[in-house]
C-alpha cells in the first residue's frame, strides 16, 4: 500500500441538529468508532442542554463501536433526569444488533 493509499486516521462525523416540532433531530452521517466518538459526545451534549426530547437519526451511519452506544446511554441518562426522552431512529442492521445486544433496544423508533 502506498502512503497516498493509506486511511484517514482520523475521520470527522457529519452532524447536522433539526429542530422538528418540539424535538430536536440529530442527524448523523459517518461511522462512529474510537477515532470520532468525543465528536459524537459534544453533538450529544450541545444538544441534551437545548431542553427538547431527542431523536438520533442514524439513516446515514453504517457503523456504530461500543464506546458511541455508551455515549448514548449516557445521554438517555441526563435527558431522562430532566424528564426529557431519547430516541433513535434508522439504524443499520449491524447498528440495530449491537444495539439489542447491549439492551438498548427500546430506545429504537419502530
Amino acid at each position: 500500500m502506498h502512503d497516498n493509499d493509506a486511511a484517514p486516521i482520523s475521520r470527522e462525523l457529519e452532524i447536522e441538529m433539526v429542530p422538528v416540532g418540539g424535538d430536536l433531530v440529530l442527524v448523523i452521517r459517518g461511522e462512529i468508532d474510537i477515532m470520532n466518538v468525543e465528536q459524537f459526545a459534544r453533538a450529544l451534549l450541545t444538544a441534551c442542554q437545548r431542553g427538547t426530547n431527542l431523536v438520533v437519526d442514524l439513516e446515514h451511519v453504517p457503523f456504530m463501536d461500543v464506546l458511541a452506544l455508551r455515549e448514548l446511554q449516557r445521554t438517555r441518562y441526563a435527558l431522562e433526569r430532566h424528564l426529557r426522552s431519547l430516541q433513535v431512529t434508522h439504524p443499520s442492521r449491524s447498528v440495530r444488533r449491537l444495539m439489542v445486544a447491549m439492551q438498548l433496544e427500546d430506545l429504537l423508533v419502530a
